[in-house]
This record gives C-alpha cells, sequence and structure tokens, in this order.
C-alpha cells in the first residue's frame, strides 16, 4: 500500500509541506517557502523557492503501525512549520525587529555597565564589567543576540572552567577559578539575557532551558564559613581594621551580600515597637528585600556621629582591600580557612540552619528566589552533623 499524501497547510503559509516519492515506496519530506528563506532563517527576498530536507519519511501503510508511524511523523513536521511560520509572522509584524537580532549583544551589556556606573551603582557595573571581560574573551567583541543560545551557555562555562585565576600563593601553582567565581559570572550574564528578552530582542530565552548545575557542581569546601566558636572568636579580637571587622560581624549576623552592606545607609534602618529593620532593593537581583535587624547586630553598627542620614554605615574601600584585611584577622586568630568578606553569607546561613531555622525562612532572610540555592547550606550542615555523630567512640 502507497504511503498517504496529507494537505498539512493552508495556501496562505509562508512554508510548505512537500514530498518526494523515493524508489523504495518512501516519501521523502521535505519544506519550501519563496518568502522565508529556509537555509538562513532570514527573509528571501529573491523571491526564488528555497527548501529544507528534514530527513523524514513517510512509509507505505502495510500495517496499521505504519500508519500511526506516518501520523506522529506529520504531527512532527506540522509542530515544525508551526513554530517556524509563527516566529516569520513575529518578525514581519515587528514584534522582534530584525535589526535588534542582528544587533551586539557586548554593545547591550556595555551600555547597561554604563549607565549602572552613571546611576552610581558603582558595584553592579563592576560586576558587568568583569562578566563582559569573560565573556569577551570566549567568544569575540561582537556576539550577536541570535547567537545567544543553549549551547553558547554551555561553551562558555566550560571556557570559565578553564580560565587561570593567578597562582595559589606561595607556591607559585596556576590557580583556576573557583566554582563561586564561575556562577557568579554565569548569573550576571543570564540577568542581561533575561533583559535582552524582555527588551524583545531575542526570540527564545536560552537561560530557561539551561541547567547551570549540569555543568558545574560547587564543592563544600568551596563555601568557607565562620563556625559558631571561630564568629565568637572574631567578636572578640581587637584590631586595628575595626571598621572592617564590624562591617563582616554585622553582615554574618543578617547574611546581607557584600552590594548591599556598601548601599546602607542611616536612613535605611526602620524602627518600630517590634524591633529594626532595613528596607533595601538587592544590587544583584534588583528585589526589593524587607530584612529584620537583631538587636545583637546592632551592636556592631560603628558609632554614627555627626554623620548624615544619606551617608554610608560603612564606607569600605574596594573588596580585594577589604579582603586583604580579613586574611590578617583570620590569620591571628589562628583559623586555617580561605574567609573572604562573601563568606559572611555562608556563614549566616549555615549558622541559622545549624540553630534549627528552616530552609523556607533562612531562603527569605537571604533574599534568594529559590530555596533550592539555601539548600546547598543545607547539605553543609547535614555533612557537619554527620561528621559529629561519627566522632563519638565505640564504647563497648
Amino acid at each position: 500500500m502507497k504511503a498517504k499524501k496529507k494537505k498539512t497547510t493552508s495556501a496562505n503559509s509562508p512554508i510548505k509541506i512537500r514530498f518526494r516519492k523515493l524508489s523504495d515506496g518512501r516519501q521523502s519530506i521535505f519544506l519550501d517557502s519563496t518568502v522565508y528563506n529556509l537555509a538562513t532563517g532570514e527573509e528571501n527576498k529573491s523571491e526564488r523557492h528555497t527548501y529544507k530536507f528534514l530527513g523524514l519519511f513517510l512509509v507505505p501503510e502495510s500495517t496499521p503501525f505504519d500508519a500511526q508511524s506516518n501520523k506522529q511523523t506529520l504531527q512532527l513536521v506540522e509542530d515544525m512549520v508551526r513554530q517556524m511560520t509563527e516566529k516569520y509572522s513575529r518578525e514581519r509584524l515587528g514584534v522582534i525587529s530584525r535589526r535588534a537580532s542582528k544587533g551586539n549583544f557586548v554593545d547591550y551589556v556595555s551600555a547597561k555597565k554604563e549607565k549602572a556606573m552613571a546611576d552610581g551603582r558603582t558595584d553592579f557595573a563592576n560586576a558587568l564589567g568583569k562578566m563582559l571581560k569573560r565573556l569577551v574573551e570566549y567568544a569575540s567583541s561582537e556576539i550577536l543576540f541570535a547567537e545567544l543560545d543553549v549551547d553558547f551557555l554551555g561553551g562558555f562555562i566550560d571556557f570559565l572552567k578553564t580560565v587561570e585565576a593567578g597562582h595559589n600563593y606561595p607556591f607559585k601553582t596556576p590557580r583556576k577559578l573557583a566554582g563561586t567565581t564561575i556562577r557568579t559570572l554565569y548569573t550576571y550574564l543570564r540577568l542581561m539575557i533575561n533583559h535582552a528578552y524582555k527588551d524583545g530582542l531575542i526570540i527564545r530565552n536560552p537561560t530557561k532551558e539551561f541547567s547551570l548545575q549540569s555543568k558545574l557542581t560547587i564543592e563544600e569546601h568551596e563555601r568557607a564559613f565562620l563556625e559558631i566558636p571561630e564568629l565568637q572568636a572574631f567578636m572578640r579580637l581587637e584590631t586595628k581594621y575595626e571598621l572592617e571587622k564590624r562591617a563582616f560581624i554585622f553582615a554574618c549576623l543578617c547574611g546581607l551580600r557584600s552590594s548591599d552592606i556598601r548601599q546602607l545607609t542611616w536612613d535605611t534602618f526602620i524602627y518600630t515597637e517590634e524591633g529594626v529593620s532595613v528596607s533595601i532593593t538587592m544590587e544583584k537581583t534588583e528585589k526589593p528585600l524587607y530584612l529584620p535587624i537583631s538587636a545583637n547586630a546592632m551592636k556592631w553598627l560603628p558609632e554614627r556621629g555627626s554623620a548624615k542620614g544619606s551617608d554610608p554605615v560603612f564606607p569600605l574601600y574596594y573588596e580585594g582591600l577589604v579582603n586583604r584585611k580579613l586574611k590578617i584577622m583570620t590569620k591571628q586568630l589562628g583559623i586555617d580557612k580561605h574567609i573572604t568578606f562573601h563568606c559572611r553569607r555562608h556563614t549566616c546561613a549555615t549558622m541559622m540552619l545549624t540553630l534549627g531555622v528552616d530552609l523556607y525562612t533562612v531562603s527569605k532572610l537571604l533574599g534568594h528566589r529559590r530555596v533550592t540555592t539555601t539548600q546547598i547550606y543545607g547539605n553543609i550542615v547535614d555533612k557537619k552533623k554527620r561528621e559529629a555523630v561519627n566522632m563519638i567512640p565505640d564504647f563497648m
């Protein structure tokens, strides 16, 4: 029995489904269009026929199984044509401008960076600059919006895993980018792609289909944190770096990011009968956060003196200098951990989970959009618990 041809597209459709009979009785399915270049995916200005062979076939319907197989194949092709037609229609209607789809993503991010800098959002602008530097190293200074797909994202992560970030002191051995750094760089790339999607510059958002976890697993040892006795030792430490010490301890007790600590002003604090809280827009996520501040954390604010309400609470220098001072303090205490200013969030999260605060509450206090992000800290606490019970000696 011959394979049956079926009419699957309307007369007005810019893409037609065609069939070519083969010598073995099968029919090869291909697409035909005069207004849409099926090879390049762009508008066909020459109005000549362009073809796309799909590698799909209708088979002679000798059995019910053959008929069902042909039905499924045609459905697949119809869905493909429908998607291509919708894309073509959107472009013709100007919903997605052709100029934008061919635009330079690097220029787009650079403009966002310059605007952030002009608005005084220095930390955010610097973070975009670091991401942009690695992006250009990976691809080039010209990245079309049309190039942004799942494969592009996967390749970027693979590239970051090969980047040398310097040398381990004092051994001078090459050091790769930490997993946390790679995750941070991807976070800002994803943010920019999301903005481009909302601005109508890309048709499909690849970040919705890309799984960073499948490409990158952050080892628990990379999430250094202070345990409660170590944090208490920090509190008792006498040091000339009093401002950095107070900022670090305050952050450990409330979990704010460094960018959010820097934007804290004396006017940020809200005093009510229930206690003290801060209301800020998180620099990283651009989401509002209403965070209660404990009385214990408030003790670590510096003296206000004659500071105005709009003055920063912690007028810190750049984070690299703060980290060097933290390294000195850590060494004074004899703590053999790589503690940086970012570790205050790890410290806050693990401390609250250790003290029995539930995962959902911790995620909200840290401003995480997904509980799965906070679960990483839960895994660390579980590991510490296992280590603790395994320390109990065998009394038999």
